[in-house]
């Protein structure tokens, strides 16, 4: 695993870590157990969440929403903060900045799709 297939950020408020990680091998070598079958996955792994694409199709703005949905709902646990209905914000303005710095992150190491 090179250091450039791996990033980790910190979810404001929060300061929980938030790592992106390019491919599965990667993702197992950091401990993480992906199924060959998914094309990405969200997980969360000693107080740490990540967002992991499995291969390059999967950089698109359909599968990146889904594992952001994913981990802002992860990071949020982990901080202890509960979410519903009539109090949902956070996870908006959350799942925004994740969407954000993942994308940024993924389009330097994967091609992203056709808009």
């Amino acid at each position: 695993m090179r250091k450039t297939d791996i990033k980790t950020v910190y979810a404001p408020l929060f300061d929980i870590p938030l790592t992106f990680v390019c491919g599965f091998e990667a993702a197992r070598k950091l401990g993480l157990e992906p199924e060959p079958h998914w094309g990405a996955m969200a997980s969360t792994h000693s107080a740490h969440v990540y967002l992991t694409l499995g291969y390059p199709d999967a950089n698109n703005l359909n599968t990146i929403a889904h594992e952001a949905v994913h981990c802002a709902w992860r990071i949020l646990d982990l901080a202890g903060v509960e979410v519903d209905a009539g109090n949902h914000e956070v996870l908006a303005y959350l799942v925004g900045w994740i969407m954000q710095e993942a994308k940024t992150f993924f389009d330097k190491h994967y091609p992203a799709e056709s808009q």
